[in-house]
């Protein structure tokens, strides 16, 4: 795998762990988004530019992979061709800088229908860590994570974006 390339593979998760996953049932979550440097802080007589957007690493994005990647296999009984995940990210830039986010998975089974998948507690937490662990390794600020899931005989392949 070449240093640019955002793509990896991960084994699908047991029927026991897809079993064991409990569905979404906490409506109203909330979580602290790291802030967002300013466009350019001034430190000193200088000015500071902010940390170049980069697509996370691997290690940053596990925990989330493997969540959507079970709530998507339990969602299509284990059939599905491929999957979207998506994290958008909106900041308000104010003097407390909130932030919010929200998670959509959508899959794609074998006859070519698309399948809207059910975020669960533990894929809105994983993405909140994905979003804070992100942040904390300096990485600059997207406003969209694209993660793609394609079926394959050992799993799912994964491909990961970011949009500014």
């Amino acid at each position: 795998r070449s240093m640019g390339d955002p793509r990896f593979s991960v084994p699908v998760p047991s029927a026991a762990a897809i079993a064991s996953a409990a569905p979404f049932t906490a409506p109203n979550l909330t979580h602290t988004i790291p802030p967002t440097p300013l466009a350019f802080q001034v430190a000193g007589a200088r000015a500071t530019p902010p940390p170049p957007v980069r697509i996370p690493t691997r290690d940053v994005v596990a925990s989330l992979v493997q969540e959507a990647l079970a709530v998507t296999t339990r969602a299509t009984n284990g059939e599905f061709a491929q999957a979207l995940l998506s994290v958008v990210v909106e900041v308000d830039e104010g003097a407390a800088a909130q932030g919010r986010f929200f998670v959509d998975v959508v899959a794609l089974d074998p006859k070519g229908e698309l399948v809207s998948v059910d975020a669960t507690h533990a894929l809105i937490e994983a993405a909140a860590h994905t979003i804070a662990a992100d942040a904390q390794s300096g990485n600059g600020r997207w406003r969209k994570l694209l993660v793609r899931l394609r079926r394959t005989a050992r799993g799912a392949s994964v491909e990961v974006d970011v949009r500014l």
